[in-house]
């Protein structure tokens, strides 16, 4: 399907929570935008989740694979097929971490092929990061591997989700695939009913909230801590080639040492919702280039507040 939408996320990054907060506000329709479960079951696990919220508790660590899947419906636009491979987050770490990324391009294991073809299946991917993963400031060997580890497989996906185009038949069935780029060659050279659409690529970093008065401490804002805590991957992908971020708090309001205050809000979501709606129109009303004096005066005023991370 041409217009799909993926989402995956590091270990702890918080994707169960996410989604469930959003396919809940998504519900009914906000501005005419909203997310229809493909199925009872997709329903019932969102549900279920989101009650289990609301009573304060946090959700379990996913350990199993599960596919959830939405169609995403707003006016005037062609529904879009959001899904989520609720896997372990590790999964991502481990396919494009620097000891076994070469080995797993040309991997036989079912798992990572389902992960791989599922990635560039898409011709959207959100990208889920927990900052907490670099908050870290131990000097002790093992944490310092253990950030640089997460840091690369992070540059070292978006590089490969950047790089390498989404495959599609006209009939809608996924192209099978791996990593390895001679392979997607062929595939393509030899079927002419492939098509190649552009992939749209975000990142979110969630649960925002616990981290920003730390960040606009020490650090004055979200860039600067990445420039210096990532700067691989901020060099890399947000600072030149334009890698589009949201800070994201699906729970914003919890009860410290404990889970979420019954009722909480969230943070950052409508922002998320409007980008996987229309991300070309998203980039063009907000591109310095296209504003008219009036909204340009009222964007610089917002940046002269600090840098955002949805204005780099």
């Amino acid at each position: 399907m041409p217009n799909s939408i993926a989402i995956v996320g590091t270990r702890g990054a918080g994707k169960t929570v996410l989604v469930t907060v959003l396919a809940n506000y998504l519900s009914t329709p906000k501005n005419g935008v909203m997310l229809i479960p493909d199925s009872y079951e997709v329903g019932e696990y969102v549900d279920l989740n989101y009650a289990k919220l609301q009573r304060g508790d946090w959700l379990d660590s996913t350990n199993v694979e599960r596919k959830l899947s939405w169609k995403l419906r707003a006016p005037g636009k062609e529904d879009q097929k959001l899904t989520v491979l609720d896997c372990p987050g590790e999964d991502i770490q481990r396919l494009f971490a620097r000891k076994e990324f070469e080995s797993e391009k040309s991997s036989k294991s079912k798992r990572d092929k389902e992960l791989v073809e599922y990635l560039l299946g898409a011709s959207t991917v959100l990208l889920l990061i927990n900052l907490q993963d670099f908050i870290d400031e131990s000097y002790e060997e093992e944490n310092v591997r253990n950030r640089k580890l997460r840091e690369h497989s992070l540059k070292e996906f978006l590089t490969a989700i950047k790089e390498s185009e989404p495959l599609y038949r006209f009939n809608e069935s996924l192209v099978p695939s791996t990593l390895n780029s001679q392979l997607l060659d062929d595939v393509a050279n030899d079927s002419p009913d492939v098509v190649r659409p552009s992939r749209n690529i975000a990142v979110v970093f969630t649960a925002y909230n616990q981290y920003q008065n730390y960040i606009r401490r020490k650090y004055g804002h979200v860039a600067q801590f990445l420039s210096q805590k990532l700067p691989a991957l901020y060099y890399e992908h947000f600072d030149k080639n334009g890698v589009r971020a949201f800070p994201v708090s699906a729970v914003a309001d919890t009860v410290e040492g404990s889970g979420p205050k019954p009722g909480f809000k969230h943070q950052g979501l409508d922002r998320v919702t409007e980008w996987l709606v229309d991300p070309f129109r998203y980039e063009d009303v907000r591109s310095p280039r296209q504003q008219d004096p009036k909204e340009q005066q009222q964007q610089e005023q917002k940046d002269a507040s600090g840098p955002r991370m949805y204005d780099w």
